[in-house]
């Protein structure tokens, strides 16, 4: 791959002679799939040394947030030296009762007539009691709350709709 990389350069510099407009313009091709070609190994060596071990069983949920996490630092060097806009979409926070991740928040702020944050999520239904303890991940840190019977702020539900 580096011969032919490296031969389509010394052609397109004019080493062996000037070139015709069609054979500059061919030859422009060569470099650039050549490169597109050396990229994509690239990336499949970078995935390829990916930790099986740190995989979860592909049967069971698996996090959204933690995979794209990883993704994004197993490539970070290499994007690092192209000159590429990288954006990652991530699923919303997370929420987790005793340990473990059972919804995502829909939506959330501070609400200041409260004076405290509030969350709305989807939770399975037997985690959906009021008082049921549980927590949101804001900002990479897990933050305590507690499930509300009904909206802070809204108590006749005349505002939030399904």
């Amino acid at each position: 791959m580096s011969s032919i990389i490296g031969s389509a350069e010394m052609l397109g510099e004019g080493m062996l002679g000037d070139l015709l407009p069609e054979q500059q313009r061919m030859v422009n091709v060569i470099s650039r799939n050549g490169d597109r070609l050396l990229s994509l190994a690239d990336d499949l060596l970078a995935l390829a040394t990916f930790d099986q071990q740190s995989w979860q069983d592909l049967d069971s949920e698996i996090d959204l947030r933690t995979v794209v996490d990883e993704s994004a630092h197993a490539v970070a060097s290499m994007l690092a030296t192209r000159d590429l806009g990288v954006t990652y979409a991530m699923p919303p926070e997370p929420v987790r009762v005793n340990g473990e991740v059972v919804g995502r928040v829909t939506s959330g702020g501070y609400g200041f007539a409260v004076e405290r944050s509030i969350a709305y999520a989807y939770l399975p239904p037997g985690m959906a009691e009021a008082g049921q303890a549980a927590e949101v991940e804001i900002f990479g840190e897990w933050v305590g709350c507690t499930v509300s019977a009904e909206p802070l702020f809204d108590p006749q539900g005349s505002r939030i709709k399904a």
